[in-house]
Parts: C-alpha cells; sequence; structure tokens
C-alpha cells in the first residue's frame, strides 16, 4: 500500500512540475483580401494590421470583423497601452494613437524614415526605424538611440520589429537574419538566432522568460531563453509569418503570405 502511495505522489509532483508544450490548435481564416502583419490587444479586442489595405481590423475569435480604422499608410507592427492603440504609418514616416475612436499623430521630437514596429512599456516607447536602421527608445523628452547601419554585433540593417521588458529591448534585426539585446540605455547584450540560420527576422515577442522570433522566409516560429539557447521551433503551419502574441496560454502568429492567423495552445 505504502509503495502504491508512494507511486502515486511521485506521478503528481513529476505532473506538476513538467512544463506545458504548444501544440497547435487551428488557423482563423479572415477575409480574403487581408494580409495580416502586426498583432496587439486592445483592452480584450485582438487587432491586426493590414498593410496592404493601409487599414487595421478588430477580429474575434472566428476571424470576424469587427471594427476597421482605414485611410492608414501602411501601418506595420502595431502595439497597444491599455485602451491606447499605436499605429506606425511605414510609407508616411508618422506615428499615430487610435484612441476613443479618434485618431491622432504624435509628435516624437526626432525625424523618422519608414517607422515598422512599435512597443509601448508603461511610459516607455521604443520605435524601429527601419531605412534609419536603429531603435528609438523614448521616454519623457528623452530619446535613446540605439544601432545604425551595419552588420556587426550592435548594429542593425534594417530592424523591423522590437519588443520590451523592465531592462532590455530586443530586436527583430530583420535583414541580419537575427535578434539582437540591448539594454535600456542601448548597449549592446546579445546576439541571438544567427546559428539557426534565420531567413529574415520579422517579428519578435517577449513572454515571461522566452522570446519568440517570427523566421519570415523559413516558415518558422522560433523560441529562446535570454541566454539565447534555442528551446523550441514550431513549423508545418505558417505562411511568410510576421508577428507572435501571446495571450491566455496560447500563441497566435499571423501569416502576411495569405489571410490567416495560426494559433498554438499550451
Amino acid at each position: 500500500m505504502k509503495i502504491k502511495l508512494w507511486i502515486l505522489i511521485c506521478a503528481f509532483l513529476f505532473s506538476c512540475s513538467s512544463e506545458k508544450e504548444w501544440t497547435f490548435s487551428e488557423k482563423i481564416e479572415l477575409p480574403e483580401d487581408v494580409r495580416p502583419l502586426g498583432l496587439t490587444l486592445k483592452g480584450d479586442q485582438f487587432w491586426i494590421s493590414d498593410p496592404d489595405n493601409n487599414r487595421i481590423l478588430q477580429i474575434n475569435n472566428h476571424g470576424q470583423v469587427l471594427d476597421s480604422l482605414t485611410n492608414l499608410n501602411r501601418p506595420m507592427h502595431i502595439a497597444s497601452n491599455g485602451e491606447i492603440v499605436y499605429i506606425p504609418n511605414f510609407t508616411s514616416d508618422t506615428i499615430a494613437t487610435f484612441e476613443n475612436e479618434e485618431l491622432r499623430s504624435i509628435q516624437i521630437g526626432d525625424s523618422l524614415d519608414a517607422p515598422a514596429s512599435i512597443a509601448m512599456l508603461d511610459k516607455t516607447m521604443a520605435i524601429a526605424d527601419f531605412y534609419n536602421h536603429r531603435v528609438l527608445l523614448i521616454e519623457d523628452d528623452k530619446i535613446i538611440k540605439i544601432g545604425s547601419e551595419g552588420r556587426t554585433d550592435g548594429l542593425l540593417y534594417y530592424p523591423t520589429d522590437v519588443a520590451l521588458t523592465k531592462d532590455r529591448v530586443v530586436v527583430a534585426d530583420a535583414y541580419n537574419n537575427r535578434v539582437q539585446v540591448f539594454d535600456r540605455n542601448g548597449q549592446f547584450i546579445k546576439v541571438i538566432g544567427w546559428q539557426e540560420n534565420i531567413k529574415v527576422a520579422t517579428g519578435v515577442e517577449v513572454y515571461e522568460k522566452e522570446i519568440f522570433v517570427t523566421d519570415f522566409y523559413g516558415n518558422r516560429v522560433l523560441t529562446y531563453n535570454f541566454e539565447g539557447v534555442l528551446l523550441d521551433t514550431f513549423t508545418n503551419h505558417f505562411n511568410k509569418p510576421t508577428d507572435v502574441l501571446i495571450f491566455n496560454e496560447e500563441m497566435y502568429v499571423a501569416n502576411y503570405g495569405e489571410n490567416t492567423v495560426t494559433i498554438f495552445s499550451k
């Protein structure tokens, strides 16, 4: 009896300590003309950017469009902070906000050349400034400029996405085919992903202790820890993935190559 009890206790402890794994759940099909690029949450509402049609769309879990904001200028990797959606307009070199059904342009104190992504954390904004090969880190009136054009560590080559933590800036260094990590003062820390032969790193997301990276032409999503160790690779369910959003133990991936969003669940 004692042996059986011990076996049950061991089995319970093992099941509690083991990590849940991501498994493919489904693909959400969007309207046929949509080409999703960026994903964000405004409260509990899902919004996607559709740059080919110069709009952002609110969708439900079935891919139905509930609301839209049109007449934008190729919106890319959007972000949110509470009830505000932040929109980088790639072709007009501007940043807009969408709040209370009102669209406004905001000034950031520097010139942009094709903003490709915005990340928000508390009062801090990060912008991937595509053709300037840099990231701007903005808090109040202070601007820190991270990177310049180049191929070596600390330099960027067409950054497309950026994510923030309390002490890190994580950049999708797209055409260097890697991710770079900087501190909040803009100092280079680490390169991630170069050994996995990423074919254009288009999107990056930080969730808990993991970094998620979309590999555009590799049609996969890779996850790393902050030491740069590869943890997992997801394949077979993507078509030119561009962005990752984690919510309620589900991973949403925008497929720019078609009108779908792929969902993995834990």
